[in-house]
């Protein structure tokens, strides 16, 4: 990755150019950069940005503060560039471009994206009131999925993770019971024994790795539900068509509703994102 100057965009009918303020690092900017063939070459990353609006062309009315919160998790690819710099194009800002409250700060908003995704997992999940839950990786969203999870009603929460710290802050955070798979003997069978023989009733794989999607899958009940939430480029080889028949999958899609929605969440309830974002690095 190389610095370099690159001309300043213009908006042209039904654009928008946003004057970026603060840009987070995602874990998919680092799958992209290590990985060939998830974006062209020399395409400018950064997807997890908050700006104020520089420009606006012919037939655009819009927000004077925005958030880009694209519909796909990378939001872009071919004709558009990411925000790794000091302006950025919002070609469909109706569908790019999310009004920050007015309550809400720009360092908090910018770590949105990582909240909104958690948000969308828990979306596309089953959960009622009283159901028991394990969610494995308790980095940032992990840590916001317990948040998420404990304030909609879940029974009991289990936390996994292999470090201590995050542990510790998992229980911090809502969590009802942190275990590691390293000092667990049978993670699975410690996770049906808590959960009365059977297992979780709902698993969020909140970790982004291949071993952490088959470790989800052994420790959901017959019929439970198994929320991808992180992603990775490598191929799963941690499962089979037999667990996979035991289980409900459902793997994370666009996030542009679910980040309308989470950016009201702060006003409403006692959700900590701009720590359980910095606290887990």
């Amino acid at each position: 990755m190389k610095m370099v100057d690159i001309p300043k965009p213009v908006a042209h009918v039904g654009q928008v150019v946003v004057n970026v303020t603060l840009c987070g690092i995602c874990s998919t900017d680092t799958h992209s950069y290590m990985h060939e063939g998830i974006l062209f070459p020399g395409t400018v990353f950064g997807h997890e940005t908050v700006g104020t609006i520089a420009e606006i062309g012919r037939g655009v009315e819009g927000p004077t503060l925005c958030l880009n919160g694209f519909p796909r998790t990378l939001g872009i690819g071919p004709g558009t560039e990411g925000a790794y710099s000091e302006y950025v194009l919002a070609r469909y800002p109706k569908r790019m471009l999310i009004k920050i409250p007015d309550n809400v700060k720009d360092e908090d908003a910018v770590l949105f994206d990582i909240f909104s995704t958690a948000y969308h997992g828990f979306r596309r999940s089953s959960l009622k009131a009283r159901m028991n839950a394990v969610v494995v990786g308790a980095g940032a969203i992990g840590l916001s999925m317990i948040q998420i999870l404990k304030l909609s009603g879940a029974g009991h929460v289990t936390a996994i993770n292999r470090a201590l710290k995050k542990r510790h802050m998992a229980l911090e955070f809502g969590a009802d019971l942190a275990l590691s798979p390293n000092e667990e003997a049978d993670i699975s069978g410690k996770i049906k024994s808590v959960y009365g023989g059977l297992g979780a009733d709902i698993v969020y794989e909140c970790a982004g790795n291949p071993t952490a999607v088959g470790l989800s899958v052994s420790m959901a009940r017959s019929g439970g539900e198994v929320i991808l939430v992180g992603t990775n480029p490598e191929p799963l080889s941690t499962i089979n068509e037999m667990q996979i028949g035991y289980s409900q999958w459902h793997a994370r899609k666009g996030i542009s509703e679910g980040l309308k929605r989470s950016l009201r969440i702060p006003s409403r309830s006692a959700c900590h994102i701009h720590s359980a974002c910095l606290c887990s690095l």
